[in-house]
């Protein structure tokens, strides 16, 4: 038999650590671990979002035990957990991440489908996630897509988001824009403070906020943008089939896949770099029929940017 010498067994370990990255162990320290996938209820974006989540950890980590639950009671999580060694909670929606967090403060979690979550679980070092927020430096992009010489930018907001308000304005910070901040402190000002919005603002902008973007509010809202013809961003597609402009829409696929692959990462004793994650993929809507009714006509290479829910 051949002896290796001293300068192959030199070559050999340098192949093996330059290619060792490039390795997938992803897996390796998953096996025997259990994993529990929350969902907060059967809305269908929560089953997307899960249904991707589940279908990735079982790709990522073959050996790892998973099981998914729907959150129906939260008195009686515990009681349907068991006592198992739960190595890492995957809750879908805020509500499922409110439990987990309140019932597990010490176990790890990766949350998906939550907009906005509260800074406990921002700053918790058990949490982590991938949020809804779009970017709104990606907002502000196809707002001057379609309104090159927009420059003021305003907002509606109550207690409930002054912090967002105040992250957004960081997120823009350098970027040309003056911002028109009005509060809104009842329901009933609401004819008021549009007024005073659509008079100092080229554009408004919905922020996540039950208070003012609500089943009730947010038509009359999206209404008296179109009478004064300023263009109005939505939260979702939805807004955007109800008549603004525009909005951008998360994959929610994508939001299980990317939770999963900050869960592998967990599993196999690796800390992901960023705890909380914005959404890999997103998708913009346009309703053509509102921009030709504020007086824009988007050329073809605009609406290439966009899928077009209204003509």
């Amino acid at each position: 038999m051949k002896k290796i010498t001293c300068r192959e067994l030199f070559l050999l370990l340098v192949i093996f650590f330059l290619y060792q990255p490039f390795l997938d162990v992803s897996g390796a320290t998953c096996n025997g671990q259990k994993a529990f996938i929350v969902v907060s209820n059967h809305f269908g974006p929560y089953i997307t979002a899960s249904n991707a989540l589940e279908k990735q950890l079982r790709h990522k980590c073959p050996g790892l035990f998973v099981n998914k639950i729907f959150l129906d009671h939260e008195n009686d999580l515990r009681d349907r957990l068991g006592k198992s060694a739960v190595a890492v909670f995957f809750p879908v929606g805020t509500k499922a991440a409110t439990v987990i967090h309140n019932l597990f403060p010490r176990t790890p979690m990766v949350f998906s489908m939550v907009l906005d979550p509260a800074p406990v679980l921002r700053h918790d070092p058990y949490s982590y996630g991938v949020v809804l927020d779009i970017p709104y430096g990606q907002i502000l992009k196809r707002l001057r897509m379609l309104v090159p010489n927009v420059s003021r930018i305003g907002m509606l907001y109550t207690d409930e988001s002054r912090g967002i308000v105040n992250r957004i304005i960081n997120d823009l910070d350098g970027m040309d824009i003056r911002f028109i901040i009005i509060k809104l402190d009842s329901p009933e000002q609401l004819h008021e403070k549009l007024e005073e919005s659509f008079r100092k603002a080229d554009a408004l902008i919905a922020i996540p906020d039950s208070n003012i973007y609500n089943s009730i509010l947010a038509p009359r809202i999206i209404f008296e943008a179109i009478r004064h013809k300023r263009p109005f961003v939505g939260l979702s597609k939805n807004f955007t089939l109800s008549g603004a402009l525009f909005s951008l829409d998360c994959d929610y696929k994508d939001v299980g896949i990317q939770a999963a692959d900050v869960g592998v990462e967990i599993l196999s004793d690796r800390r992901p770099e960023k705890k909380i994650q914005y959404p890999r993929k997103f998708t913009g809507y346009l309703n053509m029929h509102t921009a030709r009714l504020i007086g824009l006509s988007p050329g073809p290479k605009i609406r290439k940017a966009f899928r077009i829910v209204a003509y």
